[in-house]
């Protein structure tokens, strides 16, 4: 692999855990050169980070569900009796 230009389709499979050795150690030396190309690969890296599916926490997830209930001006007492038991 030999990048004359920024290499997007190495940075999209290096996201994607898809490098050969090589193709990494490759990588590696462009972005130790190209700050454009690392802060690019961090930025996503962040990013991916930062949208994973994260761990059931049952307080936080009622709290949301309290507040989208308060919007609508319905307990979540109420919504429980409202749905039904097949709910």
């Amino acid at each position: 692999m030999n990048f004359e230009v920024h290499p997007e389709e190495a940075l999209d499979r290096a996201l994607k855990g898809e490098l050969s050795a090589a193709e990494e150690h490759t990588l590696n030396r462009h972005l130790a050169t190209c700050r454009a190309c690392e802060a690019r690969l961090a930025l996503a890296r962040s990013w991916q980070e930062t949208c994973a599916p994260q761990a059931w926490n049952g307080r936080l997830n009622g709290l949301a569900v309290d507040q989208a209930l308060a919007r609508f001006g319905v307990s979540r007492w109420w919504a429980f009796l409202l749905a039904g038991p097949e709910a």
